[in-house]
């Protein structure tokens, strides 16, 4: 059987991530979810072949919104150098996820500069100068790109 949706309904995309999300696949879930912005990143700037600024692009648009929480310029210790908040997204988290399928655990501090953690600090970030890197909340990240898709798909009247 085939389902018939628009073209750029992408809408399952959220809908499987949270079932992820609820079923304990967390890392599943923001696969899709980083999936889902690149898709709705590209059909909002077309013309932008640069996959990276595209990326940030949308997240800053969806993210810095006046009823949103702020998270601007985080100092990432292991390059020491500040990064707005979308590239870290993008550089640190997105692209190690889905090119090396890593999971960016807090527990092996000395591979990546920036991790996840589900446990200890799930709505946080923190610069952990100790250790050199910077560990992001895990249900943070999820919800901030659950909400940058949800916004996206509602400002389209495809979900509500």
């Amino acid at each position: 059987m085939t389902i018939s949706q628009p073209r750029n309904d992408i809408s399952w995309l959220l809908e499987d991530a949270l079932f992820l999300h609820r079923s304990g696949k967390k890392y599943g879930a923001i696969l899709l979810l980083v999936c889902a912005v690149d898709a709705l990143a590209r059909q909002v700037d077309p013309t932008n072949t640069n996959n990276a600024d595209r990326f940030e692009k949308f997240l800053r648009s969806k993210m810095r919104r006046a009823d949103r929480p702020q998270i601007h310029n985080i100092h990432v210790p292991k390059l020491n150098r500040l990064f707005s908040f979308e590239y870290i997204i993008y550089k640190f988290l997105r692209c190690p996820l889905v090119h090396e399928g890593s999971w960016l655990e807090a527990s092996d501090p000395d591979e990546f500069p920036v991790c996840l953690d589900w446990d200890t600090i799930p709505h946080g970030v923190k610069v952990d100068s100790e250790n050199n890197r910077v560990i992001l909340g895990g249900e943070l990240v999820m919800n901030l790109l659950a909400d940058a898709v949800h916004h996206e798909l509602q400002s389209r009247g495809i979900i509500k």
